[in-house]
């Protein structure tokens, strides 16, 4: 939330969706997964500030759970090593040159193949490998890493970024 309003999605003319008002979640509820590959595309039209969380319980009405419980593949290309695109949001930045030989400039879409596979997370950005992390946070640990979670495909932090499609494959 920002400002204490929740976050909200809106369906834009060519039917990507735009976040706006800050955070909140997208919920995929149709299915569990434990080892699997989400694949999305996303643009950025300024410096905005948004990810994808991963394996985290049911959020209820509480879009902190994610943060909190969960792991967020960030999109934020001016930020901290740890904060920016292709992150594991402040457990490990990407690989900087990968990010800066893959990533399309504001405006242009974007892909994300984020792979799952018990406690390691894959993040492949337009086909590039640019994040290998491995999770060892007892408290964020499921075995596996997404037993009783589902996904949230965006999070938005500010008016954020255009998701065009979501794919999750198990």
């Amino acid at each position: 939330m920002a400002d204490g309003r929740a976050g909200s999605f809106g369906r834009q003319d060519d039917c990507s969706l735009r976040t706006t008002n800050g955070l909140g979640l997208l919920w995929y509820a149709e299915q569990e997964f434990s080892d699997y590959s989400l694949r999305l595309d996303w643009k950025l039209v300024n410096d905005n500030n948004g990810g994808v969380f991963i394996g985290f319980p049911n959020p209820g009405n509480d879009p902190w759970v994610a943060v909190n419980q969960g792991y967020e593949v960030q999109i934020d290309a001016t930020d901290a090593p740890d904060r920016t695109t292709g992150a594991i949001y402040t457990f490990q930045g990407a690989d900087s040159s990968a990010i800066a030989a893959s990533l399309k400039p504001v405006g242009s879409w974007n892909s994300y193949d984020i792979r799952v596979e018990g406690s390691t997370i894959k993040v492949f950005l337009n086909g590039t490998l640019v994040n290998d992390f491995t999770s060892t946070d007892p408290a964020r640990v499921r075995t596996p890493l997404t037993r009783e979670s589902r996904i949230a495909p965006l999070s938005g932090l500010s008016s954020a970024p255009f998701i065009e499609e979501v794919f999750p494959c198990p």
